[in-house]
């Protein structure tokens, strides 16, 4: 994170007991504080496709009940960290007697988000709330409901981060990898409907009839990728970097594209150049409460 010495560690699916391995069993997260990004995003259950088939058959995990298995497996996770011995019996997590041999008390944890349920869940037991894949207005939208779930609780709202698809001057190979990876978005529920609202309706719906992605790739726009990233030319992504900082987030996670780029390093470079408050790599970029502008330096992932 900028300006923080932690380790970022995506445990995504994995539950309490299992996250907090990790801060144990990898010696770099030993001598510092574990950055741990965890949840599934989405808060409905339907047909598992692509990814959401690599979570149930790569890891046995099912999406059904994700809010509650995210609530309970950060819950499980704190006491861990802190120090605590695991005595937790709930309706998705059960554990009882594993306790680290070093805790972890400083540790932050990350929930990813998207529908309203494990948004919810997110800004009440998170230390930062992650989103992927989405316009600015769908900051603002998340930013405003944080906002209010952490004022009706008394309590303050977790950080903001975004992960950010960004390309200077994109080539067609650019855009080949973009619609390669925004196709398995286009059919789940809640992406599906952010996707169109946007105006891309008909490929939701192509999306939703077919069995193979691969068959939607040449049918994605050029506009689709800008719309839920940072794409085009050089002023164009730095003004729609700010546009997010603008929406509310507290921390983005630029990801270059490298198709054409190798290592994203001409998107990356530039962006050093003409904003040189951002670093080059996995960035970090945070806005300080209180600023106007983008100040922030660090490493890391969100």
């Amino acid at each position: 994170m900028p300006g923080e010495a932690g380790q970022g560690v995506a445990i995504g699916l994995w539950e309490g007991v299992q996250g907090s391995f990790l801060t144990e069993d990898r010696p770099p997260l030993r001598a510092a504080r574990a950055e741990l990004p965890f949840g599934a995003e989405r808060d409905v259950d339907f047909q598992p496709t692509g990814q959401e088939k690599h979570a149930s058959d790569w890891h046995d995990r099912g999406w059904s009940g994700n809010p509650q298995r995210t609530r309970e497996s950060v819950t499980v996770l704190r006491e861990l960290l802190g120090g605590g011995r695991a005595a937790f019996s709930g309706r998705r997590i059960r554990t009882r007697g594993f306790r680290l041999r070093q805790p972890q008390p400083d540790s932050k944890i990350s929930v990813a988000a998207f529908g309203p349920r494990m948004t919810r869940v997110a800004a009440e037991t998170a230390d930062e709330v992650v989103l992927n894949l989405v316009p600015p207005e769908h900051i603002a939208k998340v930013r405003a409901s944080m906002d209010a779930i952490a004022e009706a609780r008394g309590l303050s709202a977790p950080r903001l981060a975004v992960w950010v698809t960004c390309s200077v001057e994109p080539h067609p190979a650019t855009h080949h990898q973009l619609a390669s990876q925004l196709a398995v978005y286009l059919r789940p529920p809640g992406y599906g409907e952010m996707f169109t609202e946007l105006g891309f309706g008909s490929l939701v719906r192509q999306a939703r009839s077919t069995t193979g992605r691969h068959t939607l790739v040449p049918e994605i726009p050029l506009e689709l990728p800008a719309a839920v990233g940072a794409i085009g030319s050089g002023p164009e992504v730095l003004r729609r970097i700010e546009s997010y900082f603008d929406a509310g987030a507290d921390h983005i996670g630029l990801v270059p594209t490298t198709a054409d780029d190798s290592d994203g390093a001409g998107t990356l470079a530039f962006i050093r150049e003409h904003a040189p408050d951002l670093v080059s790599g996995p960035i970090g970029a945070k806005r300080p409460a209180g600023d106007d502008g983008i100040r922030s330096l660090g490493d890391g992932h969100p």
